[in-house]
């Protein structure tokens, strides 16, 4: 056990290494601003680390940066852009209960970094499970100079909502967001064995991090290439309990409150078979009985893996195929694909296909349609150059 924690401390140090290789830091000394920290645990990162620069971004690392850190946890990697922040973040990482890494892409920095960073102290100070548990890292285009400096705005201390929430982002705002940038900077600063990969305000039954840390011990030990997939689920906003177990999930189902995530508006994309068997197993947690093999394109199982998995291809633009790629890739690396029993995701609203949400889901698809088209292509070339014997044993990726 303690040979193969060494080995993958290696990999994982040699993958940040390589990270390393792609991002060029900057360091630019200024002074630390001038408020008070939340605690004397907290450590205020911003304007006192170095700024790096990856690609044609800027990243802060660690804006705020949690006071608990444990190499074998397993963590919840998220993003999300500035003006979609709010006080749900901590609702997610207080159901979590483990570490937290999440990047937030600020399309206006000037405006946009003190206000936020006034927004998460106010959260911490109200919210002590942000102080222990989430690490932020804020990330920005570079000026056309190249440059990643901030002017040193401070806002008023009523300020921390400053963002315009009400503000109507345009389809070309929203196409252009980075979205697998700042997926894999999330990953970049975590700093566990285990990760999980998911989107804001997904939350997940009671300990799951806990239990499924110690499947993951046993089974990734076993293959490192396995990938710990969990049924993922919606509930009605008009329900009045969210399903903390098993059992409440199976009521939740039979009475309507609850339904298989985006079943009614793309079901193919997290249809998993055999719910009624998974819903009735005795087993507590642990891997299913399930045998399940990646055959369909459009499926985009979530799941928790080593730290060390391939990072999401950064070509895919946002809402066309960008987290589906990564399962493609997985595929044609050899990854297996083993459901969990017991644990699960559930999401508070249902998705429907003709709501003014999705419209404008489908105004930003047709904006990124030739930025994919592209991507995809690149994709394949790189498939087929890294893993050529696979070719025949995964689905053709496609939109």
């Amino acid at each position: 056990m303690q040979r193969w924690k060494r080995r993958t401390k290696i990999a994982l140090i040699s993958i940040y290494l390589l990270m390393g290789l792609l991002i060029c830091v900057e360091y630019q000394k200024k002074d630390a601003l001038s408020s008070i920290p939340i605690t004397e645990n907290v450590r205020e990162a911003a304007f006192q680390i170095p700024i790096m620069k990856y690609k044609q971004f800027c990243i802060r690392p660690n804006v705020l940066s949690n006071t608990i850190t444990d190499f074998d946890r397993i963590a919840l990697i998220l993003h999300t852009s500035a003006d979609y922040l709010d006080e749900k973040l901590a609702d997610q990482v207080e159901n979590w209960k483990a570490p937290v890494s999440l990047s937030i892409y600020l399309e206006r920095p000037e405006i946009e970094f003190s206000c936020l960073r006034a927004f998460l102290k106010e959260l911490a100070t109200n919210r002590p499970a942000i102080i222990e548990h989430l690490r932020v890292h804020f990330v920005y285009a570079q000026d056309k100079d190249g440059d990643c400096g901030i002017s040193d705005f401070h806002p008023k201390e009523n300020e921390v909502n400053c963002v315009k929430k009400n503000e109507k982002k345009s389809v070309e705002a929203t196409a252009s967001y980075p979205v697998n940038v700042i997926r894999n900077i999330a990953r970049m600063f975590s700093e566990t064995k285990y990760i999980v990969i998911a989107d804001y305000e997904h939350m997940f039954s009671d300990k799951f991090e806990a239990d499924v840390r110690k499947v993951a011990e046993k089974a990734l030990e076993i293959n490192p290439k396995q990938l710990l997939v969990y049924r993922i689920f919606e509930v009605n906003e008009t329900s009045t309990r969210v399903p903390k177990n098993r059992n409440e999930l199976t009521d939740m189902l039979a009475k309507k409150e609850a339904i298989v995530f985006h079943a009614a508006y793309y079901g193919h994309a997290h249809a998993i078979d055999g719910l009624e068997k998974w819903l009735q197993e005795n087993s507590t947690f642990g891997i299913s009985q399930i045998v399940m093999k990646y055959d369909r394109f459009n499926w985009e199982p979530q799941f928790v893996s080593l730290a060390t998995i391939p990072l999401h291809d950064e070509h895919f633009p946002y809402q066309i195929r960008d987290n589906t790629c990564l399962r493609w890739e997985l595929c044609r690396a050899g990854y297996q694909f083993s459901l969990l029993s017991s644990h699960f995701m559930y999401h508070h609203g249902i998705k429907v296909f003709a709501s003014d949400k999705q419209v404008f889901a489908k105004a930003v698809q047709k904006e990124n349609g030739k930025r994919f088209w592209t991507a995809l292509k690149l994709f394949n070339q790189r498939m087929d150059r890294l893993y050529p014997e696979t070719k025949k044993q995964c689905p053709t990726p496609n939109a």
